[in-house]
């Protein structure tokens, strides 16, 4: 990686201005950074003992930084496999590399902290005349990683180091193609491609072209610009939809109340009617009441006469009652009295 950086500063023709290393464990001499002039250093890594390792060599060295935790699109506690060679330990289970290099041993899977690089780069700004630059050596990682960032957040670095393999060595990786082809889309371009040591990996080098990169943000941005249009335009369809149901549905509702204002215009005239005719029973009523009176009173007379006639006639009745007793005991003294005159006639 120490190759690369030097080209960097062949290619860029400025400063270094705010380095960001990611598995930055392989560099043994972080104080290079300050001599190609950074004036800010963050070197994240995710061994323990390689970050302990940094704290040790950056001590006292101002505007530099040590963040220990592994890279990933979220932030929690993931299974890490620690080889032998603890620089080449990854979140990703090594199975090609292993195969490929047999001298490499996975020695542990422990439990290290993640690390959303976006979050870690909102303090990193670009300065006049000095160069970006963002180290990438994740090991199979810097595919994920670099599609949770943004075009903002790429964009704050002007050249990218990327440790990538043509082929995956590790489960989930992709090829490097896959990741430049994000990159690209960015505006970046490969300008230098360092061999390293082994045949298995290279580090690539790749500059933003801050020209394409407008001209991918804009056509970006217009392509956004015409998904929400079509958006808008679906959405104004389904309101435009809507607003005809809810027209349709005043109309029918206009006509069921125009229905129903005509049945109440009959049910009032209605009203109107049975009202007069109520209005005619009442008259009515009120010439009737007296003669009721009238007749009531009438009726009360007649039932008092009747009472005295009642009694009358139940007196009489006594009377001839009596009348008939006195007659039969009349006619009973004149049989007892019959026989005497007879007797005296002869």
């Amino acid at each position: 990686m120490s190759l690369a950086l030097h080209k960097l500063s062949a290619l860029g023709g400025s400063e270094l201005g705010f380095v960001v290393h990611a598995g930055a464990g392989s560099c043994r001499q972080p104080q290079h950074y300050l001599q190609l002039g950074a004036d800010d250093v963050l070197l994240i890594e995710a061994v323990p003992q390689l970050a302990a390792s940094l704290r040790a060599l950056t001590s006292g060295l101002e505007g530099v930084r040590v963040e220990e935790g592994a890279l990933s699109p979220t932030e929690a506690e993931q299974d890490f496999y620690l080889l032998n060679n603890p620089v080449e330990s990854s979140l990703l289970k090594p199975s090609a590399l292993l195969e490929q290099f047999p001298n490499l041993k996975l020695r542990q899977v422990c439990k290290v902290r993640t690390l959303r690089l976006d979050r870690l780069l909102q303090s990193v700004v670009r300065r006049e005349g000095r160069s970006n630059v963002l180290v990438l050596e994740i090991k199979g990682m810097e595919h994920e990683v670099l599609r949770g960032l943004n075009s903002e957040d790429l964009e704050k670095f002007d050249f990218l180091v990327l440790e990538t393999a043509a082929q995956p060595l590790y489960e989930g990786a992709v090829p490097a193609s896959q990741t430049i082809d994000v990159l690209h889309a960015h505006g970046f371009d490969v300008v230098d491609a360092p061999v390293r040591p082994h045949l298995a990996r290279q580090s690539l080098i790749l500059r933003l072209d801050r020209g394409r990169a407008q001209l991918v943000q804009l056509h970006r941005s217009l392509s956004n610009q015409q998904s929400r249009i079509a958006k808008l335009e679906a959405a104004l369809a389904v309101e435009v939809g809507r607003t005809e149901d809810a027209e349709k549905q005043v109309a029918e509702k206009s006509a069921v109340i125009s229905g129903l204002q005509a049945q109440l215009e009959e049910e009032a005239q209605k009203c109107k009617r049975q009202a007069g005719l109520v209005a005619r029973q009442e008259e009515e009523l009120g010439r009737i009441r007296p003669l009721v009176t009238s007749l009531e009173q009438t009726k009360t007379d007649l039932e008092s006469q009747f009472g005295k006639l009642r009694v009358q006639s139940e007196e009489e009745a006594q009377k001839s009652k009596q009348q008939a007793a006195l007659l039969s005991r009349q006619e009973e003294e004149l049989g007892r009295l019959r026989p005497h005159a007879a007797a005296l006639e002869q």
